[in-house]
C-alpha cells in the first residue's frame, strides 16, 4: 500500500507546520517579538494563520518546545485561538507570568490542553487514528538556560517517527531512551547536526537514515554563519550514507 506524504514547511527558526492526510500540527510556529535572537515569522504569515489562508487552511494541533521569543510566544497563541479553534495544544509547564497567563484563558475558554512536565515524559498521546504524539523532557542547551522547560517530540504517523529536538542539550543528553527506536527522521539544529559526528560531543545515536537541519536563521540575521554550516555535508554524512535535507528559506517545503 502507498504511503502519504509527511509535508513539512518551514516557517522561521524551529518552526514548523507539519500536514498529514487531513491533519495539521504547527510546531513552534508562533512567535514574533524584537528580542527574538533568530529569524522573525515571514511577512504575511501570522495574518495567513489568523484568516486561515494557504497553507493554514487547517491548525488542528498547536505544540511547543519552551517558552523562548524564538519559538513560542503565549500572547500570539491566545490571538489566534480567539479567532480560531484548534484540537489540542501541547506546552511544557512554565512558571513565567505570560505562559501562566496563557493556562489560565486555555482552562477559561476550554480549550483541550496538555502540559507537559515529568508526569507526562514519555507518555503517548494519540490524538488522531494515525498520529500520536510523545513528549521527552530534555535540558536546553546552555547553563543559562537550564531552568528552562523543555521537550522534544517524537511524532508518530502510521507507524513512521519523526523526532523534533529543538534547542535540546546534546552535550549532556545521549538520547539512549531512542537508541533502538528506528526513527523516519530526525530534525536537528546546525549546533547539534555537527556535533552528531563528534563523539567527544555527543554520545549518542540516532537509528535512522534521514537527517532534517532546521533552526536555521535567514541569512540577514545570520551572524554566526549558520547557514553555511547547515549546507555543508560533514563526511560523516556520506561514510555513513545518511540523507541530510537542510531547511535554510522560508516557507521552504519537504517531503518525507
Amino acid at each position: 500500500m502507498d504511503r502519504y506524504p509527511i509535508r513539512v514547511t518551514l516557517l522561521a527558526n524551529a518552526g514548523v507546520l507539519i500536514r498529514y492526510r487531513d491533519t495539521a500540527l504547527l510546531l513552534d510556529g508562533l512567535f514574533g517579538r524584537k528580542d527574538n535572537p533568530f529569524s522573525l515569522l515571514p511577512p504575511g504569515c501570522r495574518e495567513a494563520m489568523l484568516r486561515a489562508e494557504p497553507p493554514f487552511e487547517r491548525l488542528d494541533y498547536l505544540l511547543f518546545t519552551h517558552y523562548h521569543p524564538d519559538h513560542f510566544d503565549p500572547e500570539m497563541v491566545q490571538a489566534l485561538l480567539e479567532r480560531r479553534r484548534v484540537k489540542g495544544l501541547f506546552y511544557p509547564k512554565d512558571e513565567s507570568p505570560a505562559v501562566q497567563k496563557l493556562s489560565r484563558w486555555l482552562r477559561q475558554e476550554g480549550i483541550p490542553c496538555v502540559p507537559l512536565c515529568r508526569d507526562t515524559d514519555r507518555a503517548a498521546i494519540q490524538i488522531e487514528p494515525d498520529i500520536s504524539v510523545q513528549a521527552f523532557m530534555v535540558p536546553h542547551l546552555g547553563e543559562e538556560y537550564r531552568a528552562v522547560p523543555h521537550v522534544c517530540y517524537l511524532l508518530t504517523f502510521d507507524g513512521r517517527r519523526v523526532l523534533f529536538t529543538a534547542d535540546s542539550d546534546y552535550l549532556h543528553e545521549d538520547f539512549s531512551r531512542l537508541a533502538d527506536t528506528p526513527l523516519y527522521a530526525v530534525f536537528l539544529n546546525p549546533l547539534f547536526y555537527q556535533a552528531y559526528y563528534n563523539t567527544r560531543l555527543f554520545h549518542g545515536h540516532f537509528d535512522t537514515d534521514t537527517l532534517c537541519v532546521y533552526h536555521v536563521p535567514f541569512p540577514e540575521d545570520d551572524g554566526m554563519h549558520m547557514q553555511d554550516m547547515a549546507r555543508r555535508m560533514p563526511r560523516g554524512a556520506a561514510d555513513s550514507g545518511l540523507r541530510v535535507l537542510p531547511l535554510t528559506e522560508p516557507m521552504q517545503q519537504i517531503e518525507l
